[in-house]
């Protein structure tokens, strides 16, 4: 086995670890991957989102916005990057992360959902904004 599938191997165990609530396996895994692939765009997210359900937002942020500027047409790290956005209350900064995760994938639910539901109480000419802005 490649060290590539080895790696991907590894990563699919370590997110079942994440999804089975057994977070500091998990945070070992994903640190063990970026040691070895530091620009692992899906392994940055994974643990950016680790780190967020722990409230290590600064951390998770630092890892969000790296897996953009790494992959900027993931919509994945967008809508994550949206999502951690709305909790710091910056909503125009999360309409235009899920705007743009939208762009990226009309397909993306989630980010669907939570654009909705931060523009009910956004103006409408401040939604214009953001949409120039983007």
């Amino acid at each position: 086995m490649g060290q590539a599938r080895a790696t991907e191997a590894f990563f699919y165990k370590t997110v079942a670890k994440h999804q089975e609530g057994d977070l500091r396996a998990a945070e070992k895994g994903y640190r063990k991957i970026l040691r070895h692939a530091p620009k692992n765009v899906a392994t940055l997210i994974n643990l950016g989102i680790l780190l967020k359900e722990r409230d290590e937002l600064k951390k998770a942020f630092e890892l969000f916005t790296q897996a953009v500027s790494l992959a900027p047409e993931h919509a994945d790290g967008h809508a994550n990057l949206g999502a951690l956005y709305a909790r710091l209350g910056k909503k125009y900064e999360a309409i235009s992360c899920y705007r743009t995760a939208l762009d990226l994938d009309p397909d993306l639910l989630l980010s669907r959902i939570l654009l909705a539901r931060l523009a009910v109480n956004i103006p409408n000419s401040s939604l214009r904004r953001v949409a120039l802005a983007h």
